[in-house]
């Protein structure tokens, strides 16, 4: 029996060395896949690396395109607030030699309407509205009819005169210059 055993032993191991060169065939056959797939799989990493490449080069452009373009918005923003301030101020005088004018000949100016069109923030339109109101008010009725009548002739001027005529003469100078600065 001993004999036996011994054959039984040596026929499992047939059979375990069969099963391991299958099995060795598969792993081999496995392996050789994956060294084919390694190629394909170094040339997709290296495809990736330059599409990173080309995307960080057109990142950086972007960002250089968009402070390019946040500088110039910003100048043009400056220059139209300096516009901006130099048109009120010149708003501003003409108002006041308006105001003198009227003042001095005694005529009232006619007032122009605003449109809501016009102004385009809603508390210049408010005010406006409001402005309306109290011109179509009864207190500003009599006004409007001393507009209608005919214009007195503005009373002679007195001799102190010369020093709001200085005054005029260097708000018309000061307004000549802003259009010119504005040019």
């Amino acid at each position: 029996m001993t004999e036996h055993y011994g054959i039984f032993l040596d026929g499992l191991i047939v059979v375990l060395l069969v099963a391991t060169i299958f099995y060795a065939v598969a792993l081999s056959r496995r392996l050789s896949s994956l060294r084919d797939n390694r190629k394909e799989m170094e040339v997709a990493v290296r495809r990736f690396v330059e599409a990173s490449t080309r995307a960080d080069a057109s990142i950086k452009g972007l960002k250089r395109t968009a402070d390019e373009s946040g500088t110039s918005l910003q100048s043009l923003a400056d220059r139209a607030q300096t516009l901006r301030d130099e048109l009120a101020f010149l708003v501003d005088s003409a108002e006041a030699v308006a105001e003198r004018l009227e003042a001095q000949t005694g005529v009232p100016r006619p007032r122009p309407r605003r449109t809501e069109a016009a102004r385009p923030d809603a508390a210049a339109a408010a005010g406006d509205r409001a402005l309306d109101r109290a011109e179509d008010s009864p207190l500003t009725a009599s006004r409007g009819a001393a507009e209608a009548a005919p214009a007195a002739r503005p009373a002679p001027r007195p001799a102190a005169q010369p020093a709001a005529e200085d005054r005029d003469s260097k708000t018309h100078a000061d307004l000549l210059r802003a259009i010119e600065n504005l040019r």
